[in-house]
């Protein structure tokens, strides 16, 4: 079984405008069956959720953001653990995420998507805004071949 640190860096909003590269713990516990763990390749930081919201401090008076936060919004990771019950992705796999700003990654395998072969990692991130888009598509009435005003 492979021994995960317990520490890494991490992206941390300390207060609004000020944001610090920390040394942060991570769960060193053993991965659960359908768990995976990586070094993360890159992040993406979200203009709207986390520049906006969180570090300037909201757009109204009543959002008030607590601090310290550790956002996160897309990575990718390459892998290089899993658990014993994942079968569809393999050590050395590069995945995206929806993880934190920091250098290392955790989570289901389900909640992980393997990167095409040959696409970099920080074009990868970016699959991310394309999924804020899309998931209109099952909020609305409005359909694929529907008009639309925007």
């Amino acid at each position: 079984m492979k021994m995960l640190p317990d520490s890494m860096q991490a992206v941390v909003i300390v207060a609004a405008q000020q944001a610090e590269l920390q040394t942060v713990e991570c769960d060193a516990s053993p991965l659960h069956e359908d768990e995976i763990c990586g070094q993360t390749e890159a992040t993406l930081i979200s203009p709207g959720t986390e520049l906006s919201a969180l570090y300037v401090g909201g757009t109204d008076v009543d959002y008030k953001p607590t601090y310290p936060a550790r956002p996160g919004y897309a990575a990718v990771m390459r892998i290089d653990a899993i658990g014993s019950g994942v079968a569809n992705l393999a050590i050395g796999d590069r995945v995206l995420t929806m993880g934190p700003h920091a250098s290392r990654q955790r989570c289901k395998a389900v909640d992980a998507h393997r990167l095409p072969e040959g696409l970099p990692s920080h074009a990868g991130v970016f699959a991310r805004l394309m999924g804020v888009s899309w998931s209109t598509l099952v909020t609305t009435t409005a359909r694929p071949a529907d008009r639309v005003l925007v």
